[in-house]
């Protein structure tokens, strides 16, 4: 098993009381000295600075108890972000409603607002190429998830 795996089997296990929180990612740094590990957790209803600050320090002991690295490392745990491409299906659901930019396998790139999520694929209500369309007009897609190469959330400042 590969430090990232070990990392993301830890924090799940730290986090495996708390139904609503799940892993996102895990990354380390190619380093083994002065390494650097960021963990991303994610929740239904999203993630507290305090929930991160908590996970942190029960997976810092837990990286410490494991002697991990041969010398000191850097641990991050935080949310996602909306600059963070959306990865498991669980995400996508919890952005039921908001604007998405998606980028297909096939390099093509669509927006529009993400209405419906099932197993194999997204429902997403194109936005309108011409502004005088009216809302109705705008055209649905369906986008399997084995088509998709990278999913961001869209900010919206309204």
């Amino acid at each position: 098993m590969d430090v990232k795996d070990k990392v993301k089997g830890w924090a799940e296990d730290i986090i495996r009381d708390n139904e609503r929180l799940f892993v996102v990612d895990v990354w380390v740094s190619d380093h083994r000295s002065d390494a650097k590990v960021t963990v991303y957790i994610d929740g239904d209803e999203g993630v507290s600075i305090d929930t991160c600050a908590n996970i942190s320090r029960e997976l810092s002991r837990k990286l410490d108890e494991n002697e991990l690295f041969d010398g000191k490392y850097t641990l991050e745990v935080s949310s996602p972000g909306l600059s963070h491409p959306l990865k498991l299906r669980r995400q996508y659901v919890n952005n039921i409603g908001r604007q998405v930019k998606i980028l297909l396998k096939n390099s093509q790139e669509k927006t529009g607002t993400l209405m419906k999520v099932d197993r194999e694929q997204i429902l997403i209500k194109m936005l309108p190429k011409n502004k005088k369309k009216k809302p109705q007009q705008a055209e649905e897609i369906t986008i399997p998830f084995a088509d998709i190469n990278k999913t961001i959330v869209v900010a919206s400042f309204n």
